[in-house]
């Protein structure tokens, strides 16, 4: 089970390039995920019959969180 500080469920995929056929789209992303690291890539097939490359960052961002000022009696 995959504790919920170490998921990476809600983090936006961007779009890097769309592509007229699977295997233009699957050398791209094999090209992203040699050259960069921490990177997560897909591939997604539109309905107009093109693909799309998305990626992500796998990079865990500190987020601080705030707490609450307490309200005088």
């Amino acid at each position: 089970m995959i504790d919920n500080k170490e998921s990476l469920f809600g983090k936006p995929w961007l779009i890097r390039r769309r592509c007229k056929s699977f295997s233009e789209a699957d050398n791209l992303r094999n090209k992203i995920l040699q050259e960069e690291e921490n990177i997560q890539a897909k591939i997604k097939r539109r309905g107009d019959d093109a693909f799309v490359v998305k990626t992500r960052s796998i990079k865990k961002e500190e987020t601080q969180t705030k707490r609450k000022a307490k309200k005088k009696r």
